[in-house]
Parts: C-alpha cells; structure tokens; sequence
C-alpha cells in the first residue's frame, strides 16, 4: 500500500439522467440531484477483495 497505482483517482462525467455534472471515485459515481447512480462493475478498475479492504474506524463517542 502507499504507491502511486493505489492512490485513488477522482473522476468526473456528466449524469445520463438529468445532465448535471457528477464527480466520483474511479469512476463509480451517484448523482445528488436526480438519484442516478451507475453499477460498481462500471468502475475503472476492480473493487478490494475483502481481505485487502481497510477496517473501517471506530464510531465516535
């Protein structure tokens, strides 16, 4: 981990549904004007398996 190929890359596109321009996330993207969102397999690149994905933190208290 660390390396310039695991940094995240944020993507833009404009949503199909309604025309707004929608930023995301290697190319996953949800639009918050109309609810659009495109299928995770459309991503630029595969999803960590989940033994690869981090932890997630600890909520607040």
């Amino acid at each position: 981990m660390g390396g310039v190929d695991d940094e995240l890359e944020i993507t833009r596109t404009d949503c199909p549904q309604c025309g707004a321009e929608v930023s995301g996330i290697e190319g996953r993207y949800a639009c918050t004007l109309c609810g659009w969102t495109n299928d995770w397999s459309q991503g630029h690149r595969p999803l960590p398996e989940p033994e690869e994905a981090p932890e997630p933190p600890l909520p607040l208290r």
